[in-house]
């Protein structure tokens, strides 16, 4: 097993090691008192790096890519973002376009920003009832393409945080037509498609998974899967090196590598924690009277959706049931269930839950309908935009001004506002109710919000 002969080279290493005159600082003593030292090694003779794996990394990324069905696999120790600044970036050409589901992540945004290409924007679809936004659909995709010939690549959110899935296989079918390629965001879906109890892994181009997030992986460890030659193999790596770490951690990499390796010996319970969620989740809340719970065809159901006040349920369940949930809003809570999960955790929340079916955390009928997405302008890129003179202005100020900043919410860090974006009186509705949703408010250069917006501005002395 790849993982066990890794942990085995290092105790072995350790057994009869030569006075280590390199990284890392701790040198594996034991006086430190921590035991992750102990296997905590640099890119030195006899081991693997994963900038240029030859040995056990190439093994493990092979592991890693047929898990996955994929052409090719990469592992990520710097999370999905630097995976997802990778594959964008291959992707991207100069002048060009790029076509963004407009709830996508913060990390997306990041890699348009650096790429120097301009954005059509996605819109998500809505429905009557439910407080947050859904699936995008081929239909978007294709309109979308239609409009603008100089769209490079298309980026889909899914599943999204509240765990909707887009009919990836239809919006294939539109991107590959076009020979445009797509790239799906699906770090909450690292679990899908490994078993017939969830829905189907995202079809695509390229799709970045977040390990950690569901299965058993620590925090920071995602995978690049690669299915198509659309985007060159070459300028992946490329970006891929760009984005990692120079000195990726090897108790990081151990720990993805003994994700793989539990998927490929059946040690992760996923029938179980489907057939778990069906019976003591999705059975048992289904009815209830003042907390909704959402449910349906396009959703990952190890995401427990709640449509109620998701801030004081979220409150209650911390205070009296010593319950930390994903995320509240003060129209929904998130609960995230994961491989670790077991019969009685989930339990104790479905307890928990039922005891809670109280009017006081219900949403008001008119409170459970998101607004539309305004008209988005984008007169500047968003590299343009952050390279000009800028002021603070009062927020009720910025009516017709550009923006030239990001305003986003967090959880799960989507961007509500982007520099070089045409701040209309609807986009500033849409950053003011985003701000009363219960999220943390997260400006650029993390300063905190303040009730002003830094705009361009034309005087180069105003510059911020």
């Amino acid at each position: 097993m790849t993982q066990d002969r890794l942990k085995h080279k290092i105790e072995e290493y350790t057994e009869t090691s030569p006075l280590p005159m390199h990284m890392p600082g701790h040198k594996r003593n034991p006086a430190f008192g921590n035991d992750i030292f102990a296997y905590d090694i640099t890119e030195i003779e006899g081991f693997d790096n994963l900038h240029k794996p030859k040995g056990i990394f190439a093994e493990a990324e092979n592991k890693l890519a047929a898990v996955y069905n994929a052409r090719k696999s990469y592992f990520s120790v710097n999370g999905a973002t630097a995976a997802i600044l990778a594959a964008i970036m291959a992707a991207a050409r100069p002048g060009g376009v790029i076509a963004l589901h407009s709830s996508c992540h913060i990390s997306v945004l990041h890699a348009v920003e650096l790429s120097g290409c301009m954005i059509t924007w996605l819109k998500p679809e809505r429905k009557e009832g439910v407080p947050f936004f859904l699936e995008i659909t081929a239909k978007t995709v294709k309109e979308a393409i239609e409009a603008d010939p100089g769209i490079c690549c298309v980026v889909i959110t899914s599943p999204t945080y509240e765990g909707i899935v887009s009919n990836t296989e239809e919006i294939f079918r539109v991107t590959d037509n076009a020979g445009i390629p797509l790239i799906i965001d699906s770090a909450h879906g690292a679990h899908l498609g490994l078993t017939d109890k969830f829905l189907p892994a995202p079809v695509c181009d390229v799709d970045i998974v977040s390990l950690h997030k569901t299965l058993p992986a620590p925090t920071q460890t995602a995978a690049l899967n690669v299915f198509s030659d659309k985007i060159d193999t070459a300028a992946i790596e490329h970006y891929i090196d760009v984005f990692e770490s120079s000195s990726p951690s090897y108790v990081l990499s151990d720990g993805a590598i003994s994700c793989i390796d539990y998927i490929r010996e059946g040690k992760i319970p996923f029938d179980e924690w489907g057939d778990l969620l069906d019976s003591v989740i999705y059975g048992p809340l289904s009815g209830l009277k003042n907390i909704r719970l959402y449910d349906s065809d396009s959703k990952d159901r190890t995401r427990i959706v709640l449509i109620c006040d998701g801030i004081r349920l979220g409150r209650h369940l911390r205070c009296n049931f010593n319950i930390e949930c994903e995320a509240m809003y003060k129209t929904h809570l998130i609960a995230m269930t994961g491989a670790g999960d077991t019969k009685e955790s989930l339990t104790r929340f479905k307890d928990a839950i039922l005891a809670s079916d109280l009017p006081e955390f219900s949403l008001p009928e008119e409170e459970s309908c998101i607004p539309d997405l305004p008209a988005r302008t984008m007169p500047f890129s968003i590299r343009e935009a952050l390279t000009k003179p800028a002021i603070k202005v009062p927020f009720d100020q910025c009516t017709g001004r550009t923006a030239a900043e990001y305003v986003f919410c967090y959880p799960p860090g989507v961007p509500v506002l982007i520099p070089g974006e045409l701040i209309s009186e609807d986009v500033l509705l849409y950053v003011k109710n985003s701000v009363r949703s219960g999220s943390q408010v997260i400006l650029s250069g993390r300063r905190d919000w303040d009730g002003t917006l830094c705009c361009l501005d034309d005087s180069p002395s105003s510059r911020v």
